[in-house]
């Protein structure tokens, strides 16, 4: 499955964000707030609109989303055939069978290539805060890991979190901006 029908489209992406926040309020220790609670029965009226695939993506993000400022050592190599295949289902948009592999196999693949697949995968779902989120995770577990800066500062001009964007596109290096201005006209 590459992406939820078109009848879901507002409804998956509503949920998917309100996800998003929910997990930024709950790591910052205000899960229990009346915030969160509102942001939970927003969700609810999405959840009933999903089908049974949509549901298995959406809790997928829940899950991934746990994994967001836990440090974890990589544990062992992905085997080449793994690997192999991990490419093809991203090469074939097959976006959620790609997070289903990155799920199964995260221990064996370093932490920041985790985030970063994840970030690729929600990108290719439409689900640019999503993306956002695994991208900066890759870019805090390894700050070197440039080739998620602009995926990064793409995915939030994208989803019109302006002033983050500007934030991040700040601190980038003055040579990063060839490659997002290339990206702004060919996306």
């Amino acid at each position: 499955m590459s992406a939820p029908a078109k009848s879901q489209d507002t409804h998956f992406s509503d949920y998917i964000k309100l996800l998003v926040q929910l997990a930024d309020l709950m790591r910052r220790g205000f899960g229990d707030d009346d915030e969160a609670e509102l942001v939970r029965d927003r969700m609810d009226v999405h959840w009933y609109e999903l089908d049974p695939a949509t549901l298995k993506i959406v809790r997928g993000l829940s899950a991934d989303l746990y994994s967001i400022g836990v440090e974890r050592p990589q544990q062992g190599t992905i085997e080449s055939n793994v690997a192999e295949q991990l490419h093809a289902m991203i090469d074939a948009a097959n976006w959620s069978a790609a997070l289903d592999m990155v799920r199964e196999h995260a221990a064996a693949l370093p932490p920041d290539e985790v985030a970063g697949l994840r970030g690729i995968c929600w990108q290719g779902l439409g689900q640019n805060e999503a993306a956002s989120v695994f991208f900066k995770e890759a870019m805090r577990i390894n700050p070197r890991a440039a080739k998620f800066e602009i995926p990064r500062l793409w995915m939030l001009v994208r989803s019109g979190q302006i002033e983050a964007a500007v934030a991040v596109a700040q601190a980038l290096p003055s040579d990063a901006w060839s490659k997002f201005i290339f990206m702004q006209h060919n996306p």
